[in-house]
């Protein structure tokens, strides 16, 4: 799964364009795996029930139960079974030099760098990386509005809402 080849369940460029159902249900059974994230299943053995072992630890709600990335958006009883995802959207980040404070230490990035995300592999975006509104395009449909909404499951922080895009111009919603 983690290698790029046309016959993989990556997201590459390649498969989006070659195998696009592929991609999606593996961005599908990722958002309804209840172990993919931190605060699925993984969530006791990295706060250990300690709501001040880690930043992001006082955000579970008590009794703790494992969240995949759909409980946290549509809540525990969120049930769907059947993948409505028609599109992939294409996430890129570009990241500046500069530095940042986080944790007591200050970090330097001397390096600026253009990157797209890739849903299924596991790569750990650093703050830095991430600090900057990313560019969200997708091949859009003629005379088709859409709405994208932009949602931090983490902390549950709402960061957009674009209604009656036309093709995928964020800009002009």
């Amino acid at each position: 799964m983690f290698f790029f080849s046309a016959l993989s369940d990556d997201c590459s460029p390649a498969n989006v364009q070659n195998n696009l159902q592929s991609c999606l249900n593996g961005i599908w059974n990722k958002a309804n795996d209840k172990s993919a994230f931190w605060y699925g299943s993984n969530w006791a053995s990295i706060c250990g029930y300690n709501p001040f072992a880690a930043p992001y630890c006082t955000v579970i709600q008590q009794p703790y139960t494992p969240h995949s990335l759909l409980n946290r958006v549509y809540g525990l009883n969120w049930n769907l079974t059947v993948n409505p995802l028609k599109q992939y959207l294409d996430v890129t980040y570009q990241t500046p030099t500069g530095t940042y404070p986080s944790c007591g230490n200050t970090y330097t990035v001397t390096e600026s760098k253009t990157f797209e995300l890739q849903p299924l592999l596991s790569k750990n975006i650093h703050p830095w990386e991430a600090r900057n509104i990313p560019t969200v395009t997708w091949t859009a449909l003629p005379n088709k509005l859409y709405t994208l909404y932009i949602f931090d499951t983490g902390s549950f922080i709402a960061h957009g809402l674009y209604i009656n895009i036309n093709q995928n111009d964020i800009q002009n919603a």
